[in-house]
């Protein structure tokens, strides 16, 4: 019985959602309602808006 070794080598390409990619998803699914809060909340929480 004889043993073989093989090497295998291949590339993968993986797509990352980085936190910002995410919060944009999020808000491109509200409402008009919705995102009109999230703005109003927005620019509550944030004076310089």
């Amino acid at each position: 019985m004889a043993l073989q070794q093989t090497l295998v080598q291949g590339t993968v390409q993986q797509m990352i959602l980085t936190p910002k990619m995410q919060q944009a998803i999020e808000i491109l699914q509200l409402s008009t309602l919705e995102l009109e809060l999230y703005i109003e909340q927005q620019l509550t929480d944030n004076f310089i808006l």
